[in-house]
């Protein structure tokens, strides 16, 4: 799902709209594909529908689906004893459309890395924009800045009345907790009606007010080299006397709930002073971020990406900052370039965005295996590995490299804009002291024409990869 910023991170938007067998077989550890398999079409079709939050993802999947129905790759020269990769990623496909049959090889420019079984490289240094890769360096920054048990605390705030059992000055306080949605009103209202009983209210006055952790919630930001298609607004026209839709749902959703509890609400204002000493508040906690990350990372959806990074920016990054991206984005790019300094040598990344979203993001194959290596010895680690998707088992690899020796075995993040299809993770190779991960990326540059292709010989390789690794 993709939003403006301003839709989504407005002070009622902290608090609200933020609230939201393969075909394939195994012979040899390499990926076979069944020409014209309706079965692929239909892998494609479903992992489409269950990333509709992802709308780069959906896309990716329909273009793999219309190249599955149009090409296979040709399999002829496979073998040896490491696979040969600089083939596997030009592997010929055989075209049929119409009457003819030819083979072509779509034009990629590739950035790939491994390590471990494999130290193959080609073009590791050429700048690729890292689409939804790009969530790998966002998750890791939240981890390291707020841990993984750190929840969001979404409050009601109210004065209280030093003569009655009432309140009024009602406030509705968000924090940016992308894991809240309108269907979680009623629970929420249950919650706070409960502990403004024990609190001892029975009456509220006046309106319900709204409010935001950090004022700069409400400031604008759109992220450099956004397209237009990235944002949507909403226009139409809204009587003053009403307030927002949003606002109106809230408030009669709480209403109700408080109702149901005994609790009377008038829209009359309080008669009583605002005083200091008489506030009250009720919490809502999110669940931890461990375990947010994990839809964010495994299904990469975008504006929880942007509502990440801005809750970095809050709490731990510049106050002088004139918005909260620019005050996250600052202190992602001083996290992934100090990592990177630390781990290897000058390896320079732009990086404009929480999500992947901006076309002017780039990053290299050396310094995404760079990052991801040194990610391997930080504490957050374990929490970090988990949130990501598995080859043949979920997430937006669900459908990818099934039946084959990467199942399993291949953690990693996809990323997805028209032309660039990427994929970087870590390839498990199972030891007798323990697991070992292998950090590895293959990055594109091509057309929106090659997204299956991309896919395919991706999927080839790094199947191909983890047969070797299991046979050495």
């Amino acid at each position: 799902m993709l939003v403006s910023s301003h839709s989504k991170f407005s002070a009622l938007t902290a608090l609200l709209a933020l609230l939201g067998t393969s075909p394939a077989s195994a012979q040899n550890g390499a990926l076979r594909l069944a020409p014209y398999s309706t079965e692929v079409r239909a892998a494609a079709a479903t992992e489409a529908e269950t990333q509709t939050e992802s709308t780069e993802e959906s896309r990716a999947a329909d273009a793999g689906a219309t190249f599955d129905q149009n090409y296979e790759l040709d399999r002829t020269g496979e073998a040896g004893a490491e696979p040969d990769f600089h083939a596997i990623l030009r592997k010929a496909v055989r075209s049929r459309a119409g009457k003819k049959t030819v083979l072509v090889t779509p034009a990629v420019q590739y950035g790939v890395r491994f390590t471990g079984p494999s130290t193959y490289h080609e073009g590791e240094d050429v700048p690729i924009p890292p689409a939804s890769t790009n969530k790998i360096f966002t998750t890791a920054l939240v981890l390291k800045e707020l841990g993984g048990d750190y929840r969001y605390d979404t409050r009601l705030t109210w004065v209280k009345s030093k003569a009655a059992p009432e309140a009024g000055y009602v406030t509705f306080v968000g924090s940016g907790d992308p894991s809240l949605a309108t269907i979680d009103l009623a629970k929420l209202g249950d919650e706070y009606a409960t502990k403004l009983l024990a609190a001892g209210v029975k009456k509220l006055y006046g309106p319900l007010l709204y409010g935001a952790t950090d004022d700069r919630w409400n400031v604008r930001a759109v992220p450099q080299g956004w397209e237009a298609g990235d944002l949507r607004t909403a226009t139409g026209y809204i009587p003053d006397a009403l307030g927002t839709l949003v606002e109106a749902k809230v408030k009669s959703v709480f209403a109700a709930r408080f109702a149901a509890k005994g609790i009377k609400w008038t829209t009359a204002a309080a008669p009583f002073a605002r005083t200091a000493g008489d506030e009250g508040s009720a919490s809502h906690l999110s669940a931890p971020l461990r375990e947010l990350i994990q839809p964010f990372v495994l299904h990469s959806i975008n504006y929880k990406g942007e509502a990440f990074l801005r809750k970095v920016g809050e709490l731990k990054g510049s106050r002088y900052a004139a918005n909260l991206h620019e005050a996250g984005l600052a202190m992602l790019r001083e996290f992934v370039a100090t990592t990177l300094m630390k781990n290897g040598n000058f390896l320079p990344v732009t990086l404009n965005d929480g999500s992947g979203l901006s076309r002017e993001s780039r990053v290299t194959a050396n310094a995404m295996v760079t990052f991801l290596e040194a990610v391997k010895d930080e504490p957050y680690f374990a929490d970090f590995f988990a949130a990501l998707p598995t080859a043949g088992r979920t997430g937006t690899l669900g459908r990818r490299m099934a039946g084959t020796a990467a199942a399993g075995r291949i953690h990693a993040k996809t990323g997805t804009l028209d032309g660039n299809y990427q994929l970087a993770g870590y390839l498990v190779e199972a030891t007798k002291s323990g697991n070992e991960y292998h950090p590895f990326a293959i990055l594109t540059d091509t057309t929106a024409a090659s997204a299956g292709y991309c896919h395919m010989v991706q999927d080839a390789a790094l199947a191909s990869l983890a047969g070797w690794m299991l046979k050495r």
